[in-house]
Order: C-alpha cells, then sequence, then structure tokens
C-alpha cells in the first residue's frame, strides 16, 4: 500500500470561487500543503561501502526511512547509482532545519558524505518569476 502524499496540518480552506457556488452554500475546496521536498547526493566513503557490502540496500533503505520518519518526514525514493554519486534520496521533510540535520549526522557518523539539493514544484517557480526583484549586476 502507497503511502499517502505527507502534508503539514489539515491544509488551508480555499473559499470556492464565487460563480462555482450558490450564495450562501458552505462548499468549500480544501487544498493540502505539502512539505518542502529535498534530494541528497550521497557519496559512500570506505566505511559506508563496507556497510553497505555487510547490511545490504535494503537495510539501508529501511534505516533511511526509519530516520526520515522520525523528522517527520517521508521518504520518496532512494537509488544506488553508477557515477560520482552512489546513491540519491528524495524525501519530503518539514522544513530546512530537518533537511540539514539529516545532512549533518549521516556526514558526521562517517559513512557518507552528503550534499542537499531544494526541489522546487511548477507552481513555485511561477510563484519565483512572478516576485519582483531588484538586482544591480557587478559593475553595472
Amino acid at each position: 500500500m502507497a503511502a499517502a502524499p505527507a502534508t503539514v496540518g489539515v491544509g488551508r480552506q480555499e473559499d470556492a470561487d464565487e460563480g462555482d457556488a450558490d450564495e450562501g452554500d458552505a462548499e468549500t475546496h480544501w487544498k493540502a500543503e505539502t512539505m518542502p521536498t529535498y534530494l541528497f547526493r550521497v557519496r559512500l566513503t570506505v566505511d559506508g561501502l563496507k556497510g553497505l557490502l555487510k547490511d545490504g540496500g535494503s537495510k539501508r533503505r529501511e534505516v533511511v526511512e526509519r530516520m526520515v520518519q522520525g523528522l517527520g518526514g517521508r521518504l520518496e525514493s532512494m537509488y544506488w547509482a553508477f557515477g560520482e554519486e552512489d546513491v540519491y534520496v528524495t524525501v519530503e521533510l518539514p522544513n530546512n532545519t530537518s533537511a540539514a540535520a539529516m545532512g549533518l549526522v549521516t556526514s558526521a557518523a562517517g559513512g557518507v558524505h552528503t550534499s542537499t539539493v531544494v526541489l522546487l514544484t511548477a507552481d513555485e517557480v511561477d510563484e519565483a518569476v512572478r516576485q519582483k526583484v531588484e538586482y544591480q549586476p557587478p559593475g553595472a
């Protein structure tokens, strides 16, 4: 059974469009507040590789999932890869502080080096491009 998307609180109530409901109609729409999504790019150290060889990938995924849940989040995906990074983990977490804590604790344990990327939805990008930003390039 797939996990439901993680939400913060119960959501935000939005009034129905004026044309959608008769006056006095109590119909409302609920929009869930989803948590921010983060991508952790993980490089295993020698100790991390030894642990992976000993425990296997499934056990490591379980450990990561428990850690993320303990922070109030949800593990979306975890993939091992060829290349510069060994593992890619996407999670929903309550905030940047939780993401920083996860990166700091896992890196400090010595088995991995992490790099964290905040991921944006299309709606968040749309909101960003609508914002008015004053900027002067260097030398202008």
